[in-house]
């Protein structure tokens, strides 16, 4: 059996990377009041090239994320700046730089993967529970996903935006006081969506937020994956020790980086296997990918004291 699995290992260990082509240099977070670009207003999620020259108002106030190092800056008006690569040239006492206290690993990535690491899963930026990573993988099998985030401390309410585009005004605007929602409406196939999770206290000021990307699957993947779950149910009636089935079928969700579905896959080897390591590395690997720490080390020391 431990050969057998082997031999499947490698196929389920192949993801493949995602191509996004770069949209700019900094991307905004938060906006209030009167901000423009060549006098049109400026909007959450909008990216900015660099060159691009903003007039933040009396009383305004712009959020930038850069792609470059991750750090963020906070200009408040009255005043006007251009954007570059490295950071705005602001006035220092206009503006409040944050730099990244955790190291974000992004490969071929752009300003809307910015929580994304070169595995498609989400890479923690900051520490403790004062950090909000949002734990959604970028590619979603439903069409009213589920998105999840880490909890922060001090945090009554989560607000989650969903925009068609960037620059868009919210189509989707749900407030929650857990750290997870299901979409109240559908999004299209093959289209990315762009959603924010803002992390508001008590007082209902926003404590911190977080950006990503999602993507719903085409439907020709979706029934492809529809038939594949017929076939590793059938497998597991058939002989429900076949642990080759279980292998097949997280393969076929990693291969389209659906690391939800495969978490639950593992989960189900693990109940079936008590006594074997493999679905506990497997699963604190998928857990750290998308930011899990916690539920990552878990599964880590089950596997190091099953050490098999």
């Amino acid at each position: 059996m431990t050969k057998k699995i082997a031999m499947i290992l490698v196929a389920v260990c192949c993801i493949v990377l995602p191509g996004y082509a770069d949209k700019g240099v900094a991307l905004v977070t938060a906006v209030k009041g009167d901000v423009t670009r060549g006098g049109q207003a400026v909007k959450i999620f909008t990216n900015l090239a660099a060159g691009d020259k903003v007039h933040a108002g009396a009383g305004a106030q712009i959020t930038l994320m850069f792609l470059g190092d991750q750090h963020k800056e906070t200009v408040t008006g009255d005043t006007t700046f251009a954007v570059a690569a490295a950071g705005t040239n602001a006035p220092a006492n206009k503006k409040t730089v944050e730099v990244a206290s955790g190291g974000l690993k992004v490969k071929g990535g752009t300003v809307a993967m910015l929580n994304s690491d070169q595995y498609g899963g989400v890479a923690k930026r900051g520490g403790g529970n004062k950090s909000l990573v949002l734990t959604t993988p970028h590619y979603s099998l439903s069409t009213s996903p589920q998105l999840t985030w880490t909890p922060v401390d001090g945090a009554a309410t989560y607000v989650v935006s969903v925009e068609k585009s960037l620059g868009d005004e919210p189509f989707i605007t749900q407030t929650v006081s857990g750290t997870s929602v299901k979409l109240n409406q559908t999004l299209d196939r093959e289209k990315i969506y762009y959603y924010k999770v803002e992390a508001r206290n008590a007082d209902g000021q926003a404590v911190v937020d977080d950006v990503a990307d999602i993507e719903v699957i085409s439907n020709a993947k979706a029934s492809a994956l529809k038939t594949a779950e017929a076939d590793f149910e059938a497998a597991k009636k058939k002989n429900p020790d076949d642990m080759a089935a279980y292998l097949a079928m997280a393969g076929k969700y990693m291969d389209e980086q659906l690391f939800n579905e495969a978490i639950g896959v593992f989960q189900q080897m693990a109940a079936k296997n008590p006594s074997t390591a493999y679905p506990h590395q497997r699963l604190s690997a998928l857990y750290h990918s998308l930011g899990m720490d916690k539920e990552a080390k878990e599964q880590a020391s089950i596997a190091a004291q099953l050490g098999n």
